[in-house]
């Protein structure tokens, strides 16, 4: 399916138009499979859930987005 060509013209894209975009992309290369992972699916859902708490507006409540 060569996915990966996509993520690679996705990271050339974001890098050419803003360096600041906050986005990081992990390969697992040069021996790790198309379902590699840097971490397992909770771990993810914690670091995305660490970065909405951390940017969300001053004024916003973010306990009540702990579950």
């Amino acid at each position: 399916f060569y996915l990966n060509l996509g993520v690679y013209d996705l990271q050339n894209m974001i890098e050419e138009h803003d360096r600041n975009y906050p986005v990081r992309f992990e390969y697992g290369r040069p021996e790790k499979g198309h379902s590699w992972h840097l971490k397992d699916w909770a771990g993810t859902v914690r670091e995305m859930a660490e970065h909405i708490r951390a940017t969300a507006p001053k004024d916003a409540d973010v306990a009540q987005w702990n579950y």
